[in-house]
């Protein structure tokens, strides 16, 4: 029988599949729990750290990137709050009339670049390697508290991803 499907014999390990099945398979080398280590792959092929110093460096990227994210989302905070204060009132009727503006203009690009950081941390998150894990909260706490702690008045308004 050449078809037959030998992996629940008791030669073959618990986690044996055929190359022909079309079961996805659940040990892909990623694993689902928090770890520690350095041998990572960080969002694309090219970057995996292989020693505990390029792990060092990375974390360091991901905490630089932490702060551009929280730098964007202030920035464009910073842009509303501006703008609000500038703008003067407006009758009902022409709020509810669709306007393209400057503001919305250069809004657009910027929104688009916090939703790409906000993913890419995500994504580097869900590594669930402890170091980068780390790097990100600390990253987000830190430069967050220093955008908190340096323009009160803009982080009075509620933050928003």
């Amino acid at each position: 029988m050449a078809g037959h499907d030998h992996s629940a014999h008791a030669h073959h390990p618990a986690n044996f599949q055929q190359e022909s099945t079309t079961m996805p398979s659940h040990e892909m080398g990623h694993s689902m729990s928090f770890h520690f280590g350095q041998m990572e792959t960080i969002l694309f092929k090219w970057w995996m750290p292989d020693s505990a110093g390029g792990m060092f460096f990375s974390c360091l990227l991901v905490f630089l990137f932490c702060v551009a994210y929280e730098t964007v989302k202030f920035f464009r905070q910073y842009r509303d709050i501006r703008n609000a204060l500038e703008t003067t009132l407006v009758e009902p009727e022409a709020r509810l009339r669709p306007k393209i503006s400057a503001q919305a203009l250069v809004d657009l690009p910027l929104h688009i670049i916090q939703i790409i950081f906000a993913y890419a941390l995500m994504l580097i998150f869900m590594t669930f390697n402890v170091w980068l894990c780390l790097a990100i909260v600390l990253g987000e706490s830190l430069s967050h508290l220093f955008y908190r702690i340096t323009f009160p008045h803009i982080n009075s308004i509620e933050s928003h991803c």
